[in-house]
């Protein structure tokens, strides 16, 4: 059939105002921001752009016939007409679409934080034993240090840039924060209490734009991937920690449907490390894995699919302990791959069930989250002693695309040169999360969020959305309810010490019921005995036999309160809902553990400084218990 004339030579002109419009939202979408070049409405409007540059060798006599006969000026205009709407249309549609994005996202986070403003996690069970070992089951530690890295985009290499030294102080600091101890020793020996002679610690790493083409590379591509150091500095802690009883060849680094780099990589690694791909075709030494199911639970069926089962990386199902350590990166689609997302490579790999649309897709909705399945298994649920999130570099802009500058709130240095320890991998990724939020100003909430809500439904740890404010690091106040959220910088050189005396308040016999205050005579003081101004927390660490301690008096449940106040000031009248203690610290405001009319609180106490500390206790109304309690509460300073 012939296509009519008329027809031909409007579908011509369609073809080419169809193709001139994504040139033009094209260059409108990354003039500004080249990094959205890398997101896949901007890729498919590039490549339909070239078609114009593909076409002209072809159009080249049509031109040269335009030029030599008279030219027709009422068409030229006609054709600057309209191609002065198609930019100011597409201008327009640009700039609205991202006004709406920013609207919805704003609407979502807004709704998600209220849903999670009024949770308490004060009688939440603890879902893994590294949880229950801790004293704070949901602190997250954001350990900071200048010295990290050098990168600041002047070459690709930034795997070169990376100070062994200085990731090795953050990780020894960032374990003593996590389990409040001394000594990475005994760190290690809250976190692995049983541990025995060679049992295997299995680790995570994010390789996943390793061989992203389906290439396997012993030498580096430039996109962002693992850095070494991490990984060397755990292994260097855990030897510290058991000595002979841990070698190289029981930490066993691993991927799935990736593999590693050699050179900047593999061969920067402490000696005996095994290496693990269920790729073929990667560096030499890397050993080969499967995904054989025969272990008890390594095969997880998905709720979203019930027909769809996968097994677990053989390396996960053997392993004894398991080591999760993401890159903190913003994902293509708006929200972000952290913790729960690096588990991806923790499953079989099939091209028709786990790299499938549905299959990506569905660790987006509340319910039935196929990240939640992964991440709720046994195997990485129960096994898990350290979630260790790497934002030294970090991915700013894309997961799958080289780096980028943190130019909004990193500018002086170009890059976080963070890490994040943790236990629980909820509060872990809710952090993670609420850094690439304050850096970026915005995100996709729901696909952000939606796992970690029902993480925490199905009782995997504590999600929030945190209240960051400042405009630039290092002036950053991160404020949390239910996240133990502690903040190091090591830029800032000094100590941080604080003593309380005395040691114990015996308050007698309480009525159920009743309520008793301290008296003058029994009133604590805090000192500051280190050399940096810090803020005051304070937490329940040891809630009692039996006891549950709350936010009001009930059967078997009892509530503390804290007041810090100046030494001549009697607090008793002014202990309020905001004074109530929990198992989670909680950092001291001028009205968290104080009060504008006393004279002193427990922000900013400048060292040689301190401050007075009286309690409230009320009995629960009703307990089977007989004999006497015992409470525990921690103190604890934060630099400010």
């Amino acid at each position: 059939m012939r296509i009519p004339k008329h027809l031909t030579k409007r579908l011509k002109n369609c073809f080419f105002l169809y193709i001139l419009t994504s040139l033009l939202w094209f260059v409108f979408r990354t003039g500004t921001k080249p990094s959205r070049i890398a997101y896949p409405c901007q890729r498919a409007a590039l490549s339909q752009s070239l078609v114009l540059f593909a076409v002209f060798p072809f159009s080249f006599r049509c031109i040269i016939h335009f030029l030599k006969y008279r030219l027709n000026w009422n068409a030229i205009s006609g054709l600057a007409i309209a191609l002065a709407l198609i930019s100011a249309i597409t201008f327009s549609s640009s700039v609205a679409y991202d006004k709406m994005l920013s609207i919805r996202n704003r609407i979502q986070l807004k709704k998600i934080s209220a849903e999670l403003a009024g949770v308490s996690v004060g009688g939440m069970a603890l879902s893994s034993p590294a949880q229950a070992a801790v004293p704070s089951p949901h602190r997250v530690v954001m350990v900071h240090n200048s010295n990290a890295a050098s990168w600041h985009n002047q070459s690709i290499d930034y795997w070169n840039m990376i100070s062994q030294t200085a990731v090795d102080d953050m990780v020894y600091r960032g374990l003593k924060e996590l389990t409040g101890t001394s000594s990475v020793s005994a760190a290690w020996r809250v976190l692995i209490p049983n541990y025995q002679p060679h049992q295997k610690i299995a680790i995570k790493v994010n390789n996943n734009n390793v061989g992203f083409w389906g290439d396997w590379p012993t030498d580096r591509d430039d996109d962002i991937d693992a850095i070494i150091e991490p990984v060397n500095a755990i292994v260097k802690s855990l030897q510290e920690a058991f000595g002979s009883d841990i070698s190289g060849a029981d930490i066993w680094v691993y991927e799935s449907y990736k593999t590693f780099f050699g050179a900047s990589f593999m061969d920067k690694a402490i000696g005996g490390i095994q290496f693990y791909s269920a790729q073929s075709g990667g560096p030499a030494n890397t050993h080969l894995t499967a995904f054989s199911g025969t272990a008890p639970d390594s095969v997880i069926t998905f709720r979203y699919n019930p027909a769809l089962s996968l097994a677990l990386n053989d390396v996960v199902a053997n392993a004894n302990y398991l080591i999760n350590i993401p890159i903190v990166k913003k994902h293509g689609d708006g929200s972000a791959t952290l913790g729960f997302k690096n588990h991806y490579g923790s499953i079989e790999t099939d091209y028709y069930t786990s790299f499938s649309t549905a299959f990506h897709a569905a660790r987006f909705p509340r319910t039935n989250n196929d990240l939640v399945d992964i991440n709720n298994n046994t195997h990485i649920k129960d096994k898990t002693v350290l979630i260790l999130g790497d934002a030294i570099i970090g991915g700013r802009d894309m997961n799958y695309t080289p780096p980028s500058l943190w130019s909004t709130r990193f500018a002086s240095e170009g890059t976080p040169e963070m890490l994040f320890f943790a236990v629980d991998p909820v509060a872990a990724d809710s952090v993670m999360a609420d850094l690439l939020l304050w850096e970026r100003g915005s995100e996709n909430t729901a696909n952000t969020r939606n796992y970690m809500l029902e993480a925490m439904d199905l009782g995997l740890g504590v999600a929030e959305v945190g209240t960051w404010s400042g405009a630039s690091y290092p002036n950053v106040s991160a404020t949390y309810n239910n996240i133990d959220f502690v903040h190091v910088n090591m830029d800032v050189a000094g100590t941080l010490s604080i003593s309380v005396t005395p040691d114990a308040w015996s308050m007698g016999e309480v009525a159920p019921g009743g309520v008793r205050s301290s008296a003058p005579a029994e009133a604590f003081t805090v000192s500051n005995d280190g050399t940096l101004t810090g803020t005051l927390s304070m937490q329940i660490t040891n809630p009692g036999t039996g006891w549950t301690p709350g936010a009001s008096q009930g059967v078997e449940t009892y509530v503390l309160r804290g007041l810090f106040c100046g030494d001549a000031d009697d607090p008793r009248a002014y202990f309020v809902s905001d004074d109530v203690l929990s198992a989670t610290a909680t950092l001291s405001t001028p009205s968290v553990f104080g009060n504008a009319a006393l004279t002193e609180d427990g922000v900013s106490v400048p060292p040689g400084e301190n401050v007075k500390l009286w309690f409230q206790f009320g009995a629960p109304t009703r307990t089977s218990r007989a004999t006497p309690q015992n409470m525990g509460v921690t103190v604890a300073i934060q630099p400010d």
